[in-house]
């Protein structure tokens, strides 16, 4: 089977002139091929993070020493063996009260990303579309979100 010029082009590229220190140029790539040749800057670099080990041990660092400690240790919500983490008493919580509380969890991820970011989303004029897909969704469905964006910029 013969392969296309561009195929080849794109192949010479990344076996033989491809120079990097890191793995931001083949994630890239792989993303745009992924997307059918196109891809927003957010979806790159949430790729990169998803493939960047020194990410995931920075974020498991926190889990560790903030996050999972303060739900451990001083709330009692959690439990911890090890690297494994969970949620006390999941088993009493029905399908419903679960994707309520995922939702709940979400919305305050939203007002706290509009807390603190508002300013530099508003400066680079970032929308809706551009959070995550559920924080999107929740942006959309609640109108809470916006309605606070707007008071705060007025």
């Amino acid at each position: 089977m013969s392969m296309s010029k561009r195929f080849n082009e794109l192949s010479n590229f990344i076996s033989k002139n491809m120079r990097m220190s890191h793995i931001y140029q083949p994630v890239m790539l792989i993303e745009l091929l992924r997307r059918g040749g196109k891809a927003s800057a957010n979806e790159i670099a949430k790729a990169i993070l998803l493939h960047d080990p020194s990410q995931i041990e920075y974020y498991r660092q926190i889990t560790h020493n903030m996050v999972g400690r303060v739900l451990t240790r001083n709330h009692g919500i959690t439990s911890r063996d090890k690297e494994l983490y969970a949620l006390n008493g999941f088993a009493n919580l029905s399908r419903e009260e679960t994707s309520r509380l995922i939702v709940l969890n979400f919305a305050v991820t939203a007002r706290i990303l509009k807390q603190n970011y508002y300013e530099f989303t508003t400066v680079h004029h970032f929308g809706a579309s551009e959070f995550p897909p559920p924080l999107a969704e929740i942006h959309i469905k609640s109108g809470r979100y916006t309605e606070r964006a707007r008071s705060s910029a007025g």
